[in-house]
């Protein structure tokens, strides 16, 4: 997480779709800086996590995940 609190440069390979122009399925920012695509799955990710936690009985792990989830979602938010 850098900074500005966003998922920045991730290591290994950040495939999201076959684009024409996204080399290796990998939209801009994804290999080496910040791209929306991977820090919005991390959101969907979290709040995913956040409905197993509390299913299986874990409310604090599930309130973590959805502040981690809120955060990064603002953070986000505060660039567009």
């Amino acid at each position: 997480v850098n900074r500005d609190g966003m998922i920045e440069a991730l290591p290994g390979w950040n495939f999201v779709d076959w684009v024409k122009h996204w080399p290796r399925g990998m939209p801009p920012g994804a290999e080496n800086g910040v791209n929306a695509c991977v820090n919005l799955q991390a959101v969907l990710a979290l709040d995913a996590a956040a409905d197993l936690e509390r299913a299986f009985g874990e409310p604090a792990l599930a309130d973590y995940c959805e502040r981690r989830a809120a955060a990064l979602f603002d953070a986000l938010a505060a660039v567009a």
